[in-house]
């Protein structure tokens, strides 16, 4: 595939090309939301004390892995393009996946430890500190899931393909809204399910980012090794 048409298009009309699908995954990201609260709601005060504490933290790791990191990455991959290097793209690609896996791996494993200490700074204690640490634990468990899927997403926008990472994203938000009933109630898993829905979700819109990126359907294929 060829990257000049991007580079071909009027300046307004790339804008709104490359905005539209990244504006309508926030839309249904805030349906997603206010859904899942709903649902956690239904298990009581002391669980959305929980979550309302741990979805900061979570805001906070997903926009320094995603607008630092991820970004970074994607910048990297359209100058080496852009440059005519692709086997250097391809290289950067694959560090950024790899890097990914590794600080979800190192973050989670950090807070298994540091949870308790850090809820009860920010004001919680009995069971609302309990049920945070525990869903703390379980989704913060997977954060190399969550971080090696937006880095596939930071992958393919830096080749200025920003359709596959919004039908996936969207994709698993949808699946999610679906998922998080059955895994707190058809299940009987409670705040754990919710964790749990949100992160096999995730997963399941890995598979086919991975299929794209790997397989060699877009302008990069990532490589580890680079000579």
């Amino acid at each position: 595939p060829d990257p000049e048409p991007l580079l071909e298009t009027a300046p307004f009309a790339a804008v709104l090309r490359l905005a539209a699908p990244t504006t309508l995954v926030m839309a249904v990201s805030a349906v997603s939301n206010v859904v899942y609260t709903y649902f956690v709601s239904r298990l009581g005060v002391e669980a959305i004390g929980a979550v309302s504490l741990v979805f900061p933290v979570s805001l906070l790791a997903i926009t320094a892995m995603g607008g630092g990191i991820g970004a970074g990455a994607s910048s990297a991959v359209a100058r080496a393009l852009g440059a005519g290097r692709r086997n250097h793209a391809a290289a950067i690609a694959g560090q950024a996946l790899v890097l990914s896996v590794a600080i979800g791996i190192v973050f989670g494993l950090v807070v298994q430890v540091v949870a308790p200490g850090l809820f009860r700074v920010m004001g919680a204690d009995g069971p609302v500190l309990a049920h945070a640490t525990l869903f703390a634990r379980v989704l913060f468990g997977g954060a190399a899931i969550t971080f090696l899927g937006g880095m596939f997403d930071s992958v393919m926008r830096g080749e200025g393909n920003v359709r596959v990472p919004a039908i996936w994203s969207t994709t698993s938000l949808v699946l999610q809204m679906g998922c998080t009933p059955l895994f707190m109630f058809g299940f009987g898993w409670g705040l754990t399910g919710a964790a749990l829905a949100m992160l096999a979700c995730q997963l399941v819109a890995i598979v086919p980012r991975a299929r794209w990126v790997l397989g060699g359907r877009g302008h990069v294929r990532p490589v580890v090794l680079h000579g």
